[in-house]
């Protein structure tokens, strides 16, 4: 697709405001989707070595490494779990077969039935299939959701780093309402907080707060758990604060859970890290924490799937079902990609060979690279167990000394483009599309073969340097 470098004079003339203002957006290209010119080392191409002049792509968040047992399954079973129905208009928000074996999966694998089934006279309900929805993708799935608690120009908190397709995604929605980022590192001159501690929740409520007092009504917080970019989990304790502080405030807490059973060794034996608990596991100890509380779940990550397109919103609030439900008709799931997802969720053999052997090559693909930063003495954030990305420190690479009039953008474009010199580099996501704190810290996918992970490592050493050696 060719980009516009500016919008056509006329362009007001044949396009609405709100297709003037998505122009807007889209002048340049979007980093995560486009490459410079050059050969793209491309995932049908991981059989063969990878050449001098390819460009390695670790930008996208996708596991490579589970496609063929996907492949494999997939055929087995899909004609077998087709129905005469399927070739109908079925039902809003996914056939009842999905909706089924999606609500099992989560009580099962997220451990909603074994959580404590009290806690201070509170009852932690099992999922049922009328508590999901499904939409084609969790972008999709976050559109409806916003749509139906925000009205245009209403605010979501998202703490610092975030995952930079939040922005993108409010920003083209029909909802139109504001991300607001919230600040741990250096707000107004206050401490350094951990993210992922109770400290964070009076964070938020000063957001609230100042938010409000600005003009910008906030209805929701919105989490990523496991963490993107930093692939950590939220303790249970803090989800718990988490909860109590929207009920308190009356407003909505969004936990993208999209990661949840993608997670692995950071090294062999490995049991400090802290495991994945869902917002849904929380005992309901709040007036109205049944309509506030809500999970973003999808086939993207934790299936190997991100081209199915295919999530869901999984609340125990009745309206908001209905809400979405009812709006789905424009975002219908193809059966296509019911069957798929329904194929694999009903066979319970491949789902504990297929998360526990993606356990088992995560770590070995994490353990691989990290090792590379170690041997070069580059470094990255450790607390991460979760996700397919690794959250690294190239702040050594940035220009020196700072040019005058240089801004973030400039600053970081200087290694983004030293690092993809067209032919032979390295792209990996930049840190100001995930609204970092500190300039010079970057996203790279991890989740790909040996000789890939090592090359990688290589280029940035090759093309940036390391601390001790930075090139100029």
């Amino acid at each position: 697709m060719e980009y516009l470098s500016s919008i056509p004079h006329d362009a007001k003339t044949y396009l609405s405001f709100r297709g003037v203002d998505l122009l807007k957006e889209e002048t340049e290209p979007n980093p995560d989707w486009e490459t410079k010119p050059g050969h793209r080392f491309s995932f049908e191409e991981y059989e063969h070595h990878v050449k001098a002049n390819d460009l390695i792509d670790l930008s996208s968040a996708e596991n490579t490494l589970m496609t063929q047992d996907l492949k494999d399954h997939i055929s087995r079973n899909f004609a077998t779990t087709l129905t005469d129905q399927d070739f109908q208009y079925g039902g809003l928000g996914g056939s009842d077969r999905l909706r089924g074996l999606l609500a099992k999966f989560i009580n099962n694998h997220w451990h909603l039935n074994s959580e404590p089934r009290k806690a201070k006279g509170a009852l932690v309900k099992e999922i049922v299939p009328d508590n999901i929805v499904t939409t084609p993708g969790v972008y999709a799935a976050l559109e409806h959701l916003s749509y139906a608690i925000a009205n245009p120009g209403d605010g979501i908190l998202i703490g610092r780093p975030l995952y930079g397709g939040f922005s993108k995604g409010f920003t083209f929605s029909r909802s139109r309402v504001k991300v607001v980022s919230v600040d741990f590192t250096n707000d107004r001159d206050e401490l350094e907080i951990d993210a992922f501690s109770e400290d964070v929740i009076d964070r938020y409520r000063r957001a609230w707060e100042r938010s409000n007092e600005d003009g910008t009504r906030i209805k929701a917080i919105l989490i990523c758990n496991p963490h993107n970019p930093l692939g950590r989990c939220f303790e249970r304790h803090v989800i718990e604060k988490l909860i109590d502080l929207c009920c308190e405030l009356n407003i909505h807490l969004i936990s993208d859970e999209i990661y949840a059973m993608t997670h692995y060794e950071r090294f062999p034996g490995d049991t400090g890290s802290t495991p994945f608990t869902s917002v849904l596991g929380i005992p309901n100890r709040n007036k109205n924490q049944d309509n506030l509380v809500h999970s973003l779940y999808g086939m993207s990550k934790d299936f190997c799937c991100s081209g199915v397109r295919l999530g869901a919103i999984i609340t125990r609030s009745s309206a908001i079902c209905n809400v979405v439900m009812t709006n789905s008709f424009m975002s219908w799931v193809s059966s296509g990609a019911d069957i798929i997802w329904s194929c694999i969720l009903a066979d319970n053999k491949f789902l504990q060979h297929f998360f526990s052997t993606t356990r088992k090559k995560l770590g070995h693909a994490y353990q691989t690279m990290t090792a590379e930063f170690k041997r070069h003495g580059i470094n990255y954030y450790s607390e991460g167990n979760a996700g397919l990305f690794i959250w690294i420190d190239l702040t050594y690479a940035l220009e020196k000394p700072m040019p005058v009039k240089s801004t973030d953008a400039s600053r970081e474009k200087f290694i983004t483009d030293k690092l993809n010199p067209g032919t032979g580099g390295l792209k990996i996501s930049s840190g100001r599309a995930y609204k970092t704190e500190e300039i010079g810290w970057f996203r790279i996918v991890f989740s790909r073969e040996d000789e890939v992970v090592i090359e990688a490592v290589n280029r940035i050493v090759n093309l940036i340097g390391t601390p001790k050696n930075p090139k100029k």
